[in-house]
C-alpha cells in the first residue's frame, strides 16, 4: 500500500480519499479465506513505477452477510468494481458493488429487453459458465427458470399455466433416506421408449377402487371389484407342482375341444 501512497500527488493528504472511486479486480485468492480482494485503480498515476500499483486486501459489502451466511458471488479478476474507503482511509478499501461496462454487459435472460417504459420485467442470476436463476415478472408470462449452461438441463415453474417442467439430456435420479411419495388430485402418467422395471427387496402392492389393467398388445389381465378375467390369444397356465381351479358356486370349463391329461 506504501508506493499505492507514494504515488498520490505530494501536496494532497494521502492518507484520505473522500467518496467513491472505479477499481479492477487484481487478486481473488485471499489467503484468510474472508472473502476478500485486492484492486487496482487505473486512473491513478503509477508515479513512474511499471509494476501496477495494488490495494490492500478489500472486504466485499454482500446481501446478508454475516457469520457463515449471506449471498456470496466474487468478482473476477478484471472486473470492474466500485471502491469506498473507511472513514476516506485510502489503507481501509471496500468493494461496494460491481460494474457493467461496454466490455462487460450485463446478463440477458430470456432475451435482451429486461425492462420496458414501465417495468423491470427479468431479474437475472448468471454464472461465468452461463448457469442461470431467472425470474420472469412480464405480464401473462410470469414464470421461474433454472437452467444449466448447457441449456439442456433445466427446471421451470409456469405461473400462467400453474405447472413445473423437469428437463435433463440424460439420467434424472430421486434419491432419499425416507419415504418417497407422488400424489395427483388427476391422473399420473409414466411413458417410456425403453424398458420399464420395477425392484422391490420386500412386497409390492397395487390397489385400486375400480380395476388394474395389465395389457401386451392382444393380451390382457383385468383385475375388477367384480372379477378378474385373463385374456389373449394363447393363454398358458403352470405350475411345477400343482394347480387347484375351483368355485365356491360352479367351476366350468369351455372350448371347442377340452383335452384333460
Amino acid at each position: 500500500m506504501a508506493g499505492l501512497l507514494g504515488s498520490c500527488a505530494p501536496q494532497a493528504d494521502v492518507s484520505q480519499l473522500d467518496g467513491v472511486v472505479i477499481g479492477v479486480i487484481t487478486r481473488n485468492d485471499d489467503p484468510d479465506k474472508l472473502g476478500r480482494v485486492k484492486v487496482k485503480f487505473p486512473w491513478m498515476p503509477a508515479g513512474g513505477s511499471k509494476a501496477e500499483l495494488e490495494s490492500n486486501w478489500a472486504r466485499i459489502a454482500s446481501i446478508g452477510g454475516g457469520m457463515q451466511r449471506g449471498l456470496l458471488f466474487m468478482p473476477e479478476i478484471n472486473d470492474e468494481v466500485l471502491v469506498a474507503f473507511e472513514h476516506g482511509d485510502i489503507a481501509a478499501p471496500y468493494i461496494i458493488g460491481g460494474l457493467w461496462n461496454k466490455k462487460d454487459p450485463p446478463p440477458a435472460g430470456r432475451d435482451a429487453n429486461l425492462a420496458d417504459a414501465k417495468y423491470v420485467n427479468q431479474r437475472v442470476i448468471r454464472s461465468r459458465s452461463g448457469h442461470l436463476i431467472l425470474l420472469d415478472d412480464k405480464q401473462g408470462e410470469e414464470q421461474i427458470l433454472i437452467q444449466d449452461k448447457s441449456t439442456n438441463n433445466s427446471i421451470l415453474i409456469d405461473t400462467k399455466n400453474n405447472a413445473m417442467t423437469f428437463k435433463c439430456q440424460k439420467d434424472f435420479i430421486f434419491e432419499t433416506d425416507g419415504n418417497f411419495s407422488v400424489k395427483a388430485k388427476g391422473d399420473v402418467t409414466f411413458e417410456s421408449n425403453g424398458k420399464f422395471e420395477i425392484k422391490n427387496i420386500k412386497s409390492l402392492s397395487a390397489t385400486a377402487l375400480q380395476e388394474i389393467v395389465l395389457k401386451v398388445t392382444s393380451s390382457q389381465l383385468a383385475l375388477k371389484a367384480s372379477g378378474s378375467e385373463l385374456s389373449g390369444m394363447l393363454v398358458d397356465v403352470k405350475a411345477n407342482t400343482k394347480v387347484s381351479v375351483s368355485g365356491s358356486a360352479m367351476a366350468e370349463i369351455k372350448g371347442g375341444l377340452v383335452k384333460i391329461n
